[in-house]
């Protein structure tokens, strides 16, 4: 098997689905008369937003299949995938489709996207695009050929993607043992700012007012120059990391 092109693989059952991908993908390069190469990927549905199972993208002749969005799936759904970015790779290879983009930043089924069909400029839907349309009905067809051509039985087509963990910060769950341990009353939540010395975690940044002296005042210049000055009253809690299922998603709602 030949090295998965931009992922590290975790588990047999990513192996054996690298593996019937790679097959696949080869032999629809050959029967379609494309020149496409083929990456997997696990890009997030946060920070860069990637909301999608696969893509297509011609001015690289690119295929990616994104791990991170088809945890939980099958190497059925995966062959799938492959065959509506590979219809795609056909769509620009016959002069079908020209210029495909999207014109905003939203998600795949409520993207407005625009492209030249058949010679037809045109902004629409995604779901309402022609060659999206195109695509969809390859799905099956284009991946029965290949399991027939391939052979592949089953066992293997029902082999799932495991599912993935996200590991994530409980602002509530700390808040809360902040306020079992000291009272609500007693807390005075702090910007972080307050610390000369930063940590690298995030957390909260607190102090307790039975450490203020009495009278203190956040308004008073010098009663915040005292406080920031004694850095042993400043406290810091990490916030508390909770590790969630992360998968099972929906591959039809991020083709595309």
């Amino acid at each position: 098997m030949k090295k998965a092109k931009g992922i590290v693989i975790r588990n047999e059952q990513e192996e054996l689905a690298v593996k019937v991908i790679q097959a696949a993908h080869e032999f629809l390069n050959q029967v379609l008369e494309v020149d496409t190469e083929l990456v997997f990927q696990r890009e997030c549905n946060w920070g860069k937003n990637a909301f999608h199972a696969g893509w297509y993208r011609n001015s690289e002749k690119k295929v990616a299949l994104n791990f991170r969005n088809m945890y939980g799936a099958s190497i059925q759904d995966l062959l799938e995938v492959l065959a509506h970015e590979m219809r795609h790779a056909q769509q620009y290879k016959n002069g079908w489709l020209l210029d495909k983009g999207r014109t905003g930043k939203a998600r795949a089924r409520t993207s407005i996207i625009r492209g030249t069909w058949l010679g037809e400029p045109m902004v629409v839907k995604y779901e309402d695009a022609p060659w999206e349309i195109d695509a969809r009905k390859a799905e099956k067809p284009y991946s029965e050929w290949v399991i027939e051509e391939l052979e592949i039985p089953e066992k293997v087509l029902g082999t799932r993607l495991p599912m993935g963990t996200l590991t994530k910060s409980d602002k509530n769950a700390t808040y809360k043992m902040l306020q079992e341990k000291y009272g609500l009353l007693e807390l005075n939540l702090l910007a972080k700012s307050w610390l000369k010395k930063k940590p690298k975690e995030s957390g909260y940044v607190y102090v307790l007012k039975s450490d203020l002296p009495k009278g203190f005042s956040f308004k008073k210049r010098e009663d915040s120059q005292w406080l920031y000055d004694n850095q042993q009253l400043i406290k810091f809690q990490p916030y508390i990391k909770v590790t969630e299922e992360y998968g099972g998603f929906s591959v039809r709602e991020m083709v595309s």
